[in-house]
């Protein structure tokens, strides 16, 4: 068996894992392995089970480059389970949102190739959404405020759902 030194990475980073509510995470004694939390000579543990949070992830780094076939194995299997699918959707949601951040016309780019190469999920994703109350409420927004930008339409009862006034209307036309 091979012994592996991995550094288990900086003491501060463990801010960025913690849960604001404090759900996830404690501060509890020290570990066998001294990880000291900011010098309070405490460690920093998961509530579910007590074990430090960086010899979680020092184990976790060592499991994988000890047997990385397994560890493809487990993440394959992971992924397909419920649990694995919703962390998948959520870090792939904040992927985005810092994406966009830092730089919003690459961003729409590429989310508009991505929708040239997909006009099938596009056409469920919107067939969905459509069937929705807040999708039909959309579209017949939208129907009234082309409708309106074209001169046809007189009513204005249905833009008042979503915040839309008449001064927006001529704000559109202009």
């Amino acid at each position: 068996m091979k012994v592996l030194e991995i550094d288990p990475g900086p003491q501060e980073s463990a801010l960025v894992f913690w849960d604001a509510a404090g759900e996830k995470f404690y501060l509890g004694e020290l570990c066998s392995r001294g990880h000291d939390h900011n010098g309070s000579g405490k460690s920093i543990r998961y509530r579910k089970n007590g074990d430090c949070l960086y010899c979680a992830r020092f184990r976790a780094k060592r499991n994988k480059l000890m047997d990385p076939e397994k560890y493809r194995q487990w993440e394959k299997d992971y992924r397909k389970t419920e649990k694995g699918q919703k962390n998948r959707r959520e870090s792939a949601k904040k992927w985005a949102q810092k994406d966009y951040a830092i730089n919003p016309e690459k961003h729409r780019e590429a989310t508009r190739i991505w929708s040239k190469k997909h006009p099938e999920i596009i056409r469920e994703k919107s067939k969905k959404r459509r069937e929705t109350i807040h999708g039909q409420l959309e579209n017949r927004v939208r129907r009234s405020i082309a409708k309106s930008l074209s001169g046809k339409w007189e009513g204005k009862s249905s833009l008042k759902y979503l915040g839309y006034s008449i001064d927006d209307l001529e704000l559109i036309r202009k």
